[in-house]
């Protein structure tokens, strides 16, 4: 049994339900998925910061607040035998942020959950947000979703990625990464 902690970042295009999993894992309700991913003996840690500043408006100051998340993330890393649920953007990969997080808990194992929802879904669940602006449109959130794949794509060999299905009719499901974008 591994006892290591692990810290994962969940990774996915805007409305793709990476929140919404964490919740889910964190109150435990996916025991399927956290079985499946082998974390059942370990205890649970959400990173509320990673959730709580996600950047909807560039004047909103949660850009600058995300430049915290390694230092707290490492923190959260000292508890043994866990697993640190991180809230990823794309913010966090264009800044180095992953990296300089694994660099930080060399003692940890990174890694991150990729999640694969259709374009189709995640234009219905963008539209419901604040930030949304009707001139977005689902070819803009089709190419939002390219590019963070292909930045996903740079830090491969770097980080263990699993995808999983993300659809309201999935059951989380494993997947292919990267995915076949539609």
């Amino acid at each position: 049994m591994d006892k290591k902690t692990k810290i994962v970042w969940f990774c996915g295009g805007s409305g793709a339900g990476k929140e919404c999993l964490i919740r889910k894992i964190s109150e435990g309700k996916v025991p399927d998925l956290v079985k499946r991913l082998g974390w059942n003996s370990k205890k649970i840690i959400p990173c509320p910061e990673s959730m709580d500043w996600v950047i909807q408006d560039e004047k909103d100051g949660n850009g600058e607040r995300r430049k915290q998340l390694p230092k707290i993330i490492e923190q959260l890393a000292v508890s043994h035998n866990s697993v640190i649920l991180v809230k990823g953007q794309d913010v966090d990969l264009t800044a180095d942020r992953l990296e300089e997080v694994k660099h930080r808990t060399p003692q940890c194992d990174n890694m991150i959950i990729f999640i694969d929802t259709s374009i189709d879904e995640t234009f219905e669940r963008c539209r419901k947000k604040k930030w949304w602006s009707n001139s977005f449109t689902k070819n803009d959130l089709r190419e939002w979703l390219k590019e963070e794949v292909n930045l996903l794509k740079k830090v491969q060999s770097e980080f263990l990625i699993v995808a999983i299905e993300g659809g309201s009719d999935k059951n989380y499901e494993f997947t292919a990464f990267p995915p076949t974008i539609k």
